[in-house]
């Protein structure tokens, strides 16, 4: 049965890797979700960092900092992943190779 109450439902596909969920699993089981409430954890989780910010305006101020500080902080850890995983690819130049010839 529809909810019109709700508005027009955008769909979401969130799709994390198995290491990713599982952290997320443990993380909803540790603060009294059960197994099959991962959306409603996802869904106050959400929320929190995003409250409204007329009825909340010191929650929405904090809450925009926190997001801040946490998408820097997955920047940069993309970055360095990047560069661990550039740094595997990486093959010596054809100049070394020939010097130590």
């Amino acid at each position: 049965m529809p909810q019109v109450h709700l508005g027009e439902r955008k769909p979401t596909m969130v799709r994390p890797d198995p290491a990713l969920r599982d952290r997320m699993d443990d993380s909803a089981a540790d603060h009294g979700y059960g197994s099959r409430q991962m959306n409603s954890y996802l869904v106050n989780l959400l929320g929190a960092l995003h409250p409204d910010p007329k009825k909340h305006p010191e929650a929405a101020k904090a809450a925009a900092a926190v997001i801040e500080a946490l998408l820097a902080s997955a920047r940069d850890m993309k970055a360095r992943e990047a560069r661990e995983a550039q740094a595997q690819l990486e093959l010596p130049s054809l100049a070394e190779d020939h010097a130590a010839a």
